[in-house]
């Protein structure tokens, strides 16, 4: 809703697929469509283990985002460049929450370690992806765009194959391979590109627009 109005533009036939996947709601109404939350043992687990490393732990809920540092950085940058709350959090807190997903942030090489110990202790109950070099994106085990997108179909009665979906970094790799058409922007990762029914133009070069007006 922030970057709606940022760009002057109503809510009317929008949809906020938010955390990775795991929250949908109808921006007029607040409706949520659909929502998948955490086990509260899990997500009290992963921020312990991931304060064990020098990185910033942040979860999300609701248009909220948490932190065991509300003075970090990323924390601070989090809330508002998204417009939203930013509150403080500690492990017990975290495990009340049930979080929709967690968001890592830091310096990528502290990132995989990390990542490589929460997917040796707890790999079969999370999805564990990076969407930029320096954010590490945690959610739930079989939650994540592609999830998110069918969800959103479903509730809307389209056919998953009359969906376009279009991406660029790891994160969205299952959304592309969910979609009837999966479009690759031109600055997409590798595995993005691969997976792709189509390659558009670079976000720098309009890419999204070009091929919403071919198509509509």
């Amino acid at each position: 809703l922030h970057n709606l109005k940022r760009h002057g533009l109503g809510g009317e036939g929008f949809f906020l697929c938010g955390y990775n996947g795991a929250e949908i709601v109808e921006v007029t109404s607040g409706r949520e469509i659909a929502s998948s939350r955490m086990d509260g043992e899990l997500a009290r687990d992963i921020f312990r283990i991931a304060a064990q490393y020098p990185v910033e732990i942040m979860a999300h809920l609701h248009g909220k985002v948490y932190s065991g540092n509300v003075e970090g950085f990323h924390a601070k940058t989090d809330a508002v460049v998204n417009g939203i709350e930013l509150f403080p959090i500690d492990a017990d807190g975290v495990r009340d929450l049930r979080p929709a997903k967690f968001l890592g942030a830091g310096k990528r090489a502290d990132l995989e370690r990390m990542a490589e110990r929460l997917r040796s202790e707890f790999g079969p109950e999370t999805e564990i992806v990076f969407s930029a070099d320096e954010l590490l994106e945690v959610n739930s085990a079989g939650i994540d765009k592609g999830w998110g997108l069918r969800q959103l179909a479903g509730a809307l009665n389209i056919p998953i194959e009359h969906t376009v979906a279009f991406g660029d970094n790891y994160n969205d790799l299952a959304m592309i391979q969910a979609a009837g058409l999966g479009v690759a922007m031109g600055n997409a990762v590798p595995e993005v590109l691969a997976a792709a029914d189509r390659v558009a133009p670079t976000c720098y070069d309009d890419g999204f627009a070009a091929v919403i007006d071919e198509l509509f």
